[in-house]
């Protein structure tokens, strides 16, 4: 199971360039998640 899970990251890996677009996108999301729950608790 361990193995496995170290191929598929060592996968993901040297795909990282590729997915960059994926992972700004990610990151994106969170930020914009982060900035309503910061405004939700301003508001309380």
């Amino acid at each position: 199971m361990g193995r496995k899970a170290g191929f598929l990251w060592k996968r993901f890996w040297e795909n990282i360039e590729t997915q960059r677009v994926k992972i700004l996108c990610l990151c994106a999301i969170l930020c914009v998640l982060n900035f309503y729950i910061s405004k939700d608790e301003s508001k309380t």
